[in-house]
């Protein structure tokens, strides 16, 4: 079975970040963004960091880490939404804003996943 935790993956997905960034601009204004600045490279920053923060909060969990996927699914439009307005404050709210949804959402996860196999392993052992 393959890894896709690794690093190449993270930056993988914050270009695929950017991209859905660039398909959510077409769909708004009806014409592609052809510009390039230095919010569009936080934007990827913030796709890395997200990643980043998945994959650090999954390698801390032995069992069932694939569930971990459901909160950062979660997170994700509330991040764009959130990068999006914080674009208005340049690129540090776009950072700030795009990657509070993954703070607040990853870790809610891996508590309830650490409860979950705490409580699996006393069952079994008892």
């Amino acid at each position: 079975m393959k890894n896709y935790s690794s690093y190449p993956w993270a930056v993988l997905y914050g270009l695929y970040f950017y991209l859905i960034f660039h398909v959510l601009f077409l769909f708004r204004f009806g014409r592609v963004n052809t510009s390039v600045n230095i919010n569009d490279m936080f934007i990827v920053l913030v796709g890395i960091l997200s990643v980043l923060l998945l994959m650090y909060f999954g390698n801390k969990i032995e069992k069932k880490r694939k569930i971990l996927f459901i909160p950062f699914v979660i997170a994700v439009p509330f991040s764009y939404i959130g990068a999006l307005g914080g674009g208005l404050l340049g690129p540090v709210g776009i950072l700030l804003f795009g990657i509070i949804p993954f703070l607040i959402t990853l870790p809610i996860g891996y508590v309830f996943l650490r409860r979950r196999e705490s409580r699996e392993t006393m069952n079994q052992s008892s």
